[in-house]
């Protein structure tokens, strides 16, 4: 898993009383939250900034996306936490699998109380009951919830070892653990992971470049893994 850097939301991005107007019109009349970061005005934007963060990789498994073929994700979900639905601070890139058939609605039952309540600080005085979303005081309390990786430091959770292809937990991490078990305890990732392991450690045999072998990953994703499988068979074979 990559440790990512969240870039600046983009300018066309919905702000301020735009902002505040979609949230007070926020469901369609069937009472589903409607998905303005999919509007034809603000789409191609969001999707290249979340696209440019992971740099074409999905955030949770590394697989490769499209540029425009990719879950604009809520970390936190938008059925459960609404007046957190158009927060840039809170969309990640996803492949589909790692989205819809993993992740699903999975959020911090911790946050049971306030999850209908939490909201950006635009809504305080604008939607009655709403409380300000403090990322960082938020998440540090929580521990029920699985890596943000353009927030938490993925070393302090998670401890990726090349040989057997898989991840340790960390420090005991209940976040790190959680998000092994969503994510990457699963044998066809293990062999997949495997079988990139093995590629890797024929291109160092046959005196591959560095740059050529990482170069693999702008192709088929996986860059994380590409890395550390090289750092590994480079020290073992020299």
């Amino acid at each position: 898993m990559k440790q990512l850097i969240r870039l600046d939301e983009p300018e066309s991005f919905f702000k301020n009383e735009k902002k505040i107007e979609f949230y007070k019109d926020l469901r369609d009349s069937n009472g589903k939250i409607r998905s303005r970061w999919n509007l034809p005005t603000y789409q191609e934007d969001i999707k290249k900034v979340l696209f440019n963060t992971t740099n074409g990789e999905c955030a949770f498994c590394g697989r490769k996306v499209g540029e425009s073929d990719f879950d604009v994700e809520h970390y936190l979900p938008k059925e459960q936490f609404p007046y957190l639905a158009y927060s840039f601070e809170n969309y990640l890139c996803s492949c589909k699998h790692c989205n819809q058939s993993l992740k699903k609605t999975y959020y911090p039952k911790s946050l049971d109380s306030i999850k209908q309540s939490l909201g950006e600080s635009i809504l305080v005085n604008e939607i009655d009951g709403v409380i300000t979303y403090n990322k960082k005081e938020i998440l540090d309390k929580t521990t029920d919830r699985i890596i943000e990786p353009t927030f938490d430091n993925i070393e302090e959770h998670l401890d990726f070892e090349p040989l057997s292809c898989t991840y340790l937990v960390k420090n005991n991490s209940s976040i790190g653990e959680e998000t092994y078990k969503m994510f990457f305890n699963h044998r066809e990732v293990v062999d997949y992971l495997q079988s990139i392991n093995k590629q890797i450690m024929k291109m160092v045999m046959e005196g591959n470049s560095k740059d050529t072998i990482l170069d693999l990953g702008f192709i088929c994703g996986y860059s994380f893994y590409i890395e550390k499988f090289y750092e590994y068979w480079t020290e073992f074979f020299n």
